[in-house]
């Protein structure tokens, strides 16, 4: 297990960096032909920046569950929130706030993507959307909280 905290703040800034500056097409404004370009970009970046001699797992980047990059959770947990995703009857996905204390000890969580919740606009990622590996439930994390180790098989 090696600590890539350092490096995946480095990926997520680069990855904001490019779009906020380079790749936005406007505020609220959506082209689907920049939206693919960036999420190749951010494979690109992740792959580079963060994993190495694993970076196949980059391409399971917003699609999947990157197995080799596990999540705990550390630092203030007083002062910020934490949601996990749930279905509505409808089939959409609504967000509800947990408690962060039982986020350190109770899950197993495994990277999936960092997130924004307006794609569309400036964005800083700070939250990642992490899984836990054992029931499968999504969270929304502060980043700033996150520390990251990759796991060498």
């Amino acid at each position: 297990m090696i600590d890539v905290t350092s490096k995946m703040e480095a990926f997520r800034k680069a990855a904001c960096h490019n779009w906020n500056n380079y790749l936005m097409p406007g505020e609220n404004v959506l082209r689907l032909d920049v939206e693919q370009s960036f999420e190749i970009i951010e494979r690109e970046l992740l792959r580079c920046l963060v994993l190495g001699d694993m970076g196949e797992a980059a391409d399971l980047y917003r699609s999947k569950i990157i197995e080799c990059l596990a999540i705990r959770v550390d630092g203030n947990l007083s002062e910020t929130q934490a949601y996990e995703s749930a279905k509505n009857p409808d089939g959409n996905t609504h967000w509800n706030e947990v408690d962060l204390a039982d986020l350190d000890t109770s899950y197993d969580f495994r990277f999936y993507d960092f997130f924004d919740w307006n794609h569309y606009g400036l964005i800083n990622y700070e939250l990642v959307r992490a899984i836990d590996i054992v029931s499968g439930k999504r969270f929304l994390i502060p980043t700033n909280i996150c520390k990251f180790n990759l796991l060498k098989h």
